[in-house]
């Protein structure tokens, strides 16, 4: 439906649908194509804003569908190879407890995330100074 310009599909999904929807997956998802100018886009229209809007996701579904090319195409999953569970499990944490990832979901934000924006997470979920330090420590190894 993204990918056809469908800006009303977000409203058409269950709302079991819409719990699931995850735009950082989706987006990074719809990178997974020969489609130059459809990267492009996500990545100017649609990453700077993926975790800033994270409660938005009707919005996020329609800048997604800006980036569409208005006809049906194949995607592939960009697959990364990451180790980075047992460099950085304090960061990881913070990412799955804001987000409500699984490990892996928070994995494949991280990259996406800045150390001052992963660091706000830790402060408004109130984490102790000894959690902070770790995290902090982290990455520094970033």
């Amino acid at each position: 439906m993204i990918s056809l310009k469908n800006a009303q599909g977000y409203e058409n999904l269950s709302e079991e649908e819409q719990k699931g929807f995850l735009p950082v997956i989706v987006s990074r998802w719809l990178t997974g194509t020969k489609n130059a100018t459809q990267i492009i886009f996500i990545n100017e229209l649609v990453n700077p804003f993926v975790f800033s809007l994270h409660k938005h996701k009707q919005l996020l579904y329609q800048l997604m569908t800006l980036c569409g090319p208005n006809k049906s195409q194949r995607y592939v999953w960009n697959k990364t190879v990451s180790n980075k569970s047992t460099k950085f499990p304090t960061t990881v944490g913070v990412i799955r407890e804001t987000y409500g990832y699984s490990t892996t979901q928070a994995l494949d934000a991280l990259p996406l995330l800045s150390n001052d924006d992963i660091m706000e997470y830790a402060e408004d979920l109130g984490l102790q100074k000894e959690s902070i330090a770790k995290l902090k420590k982290e990455l520094k190894g970033r």
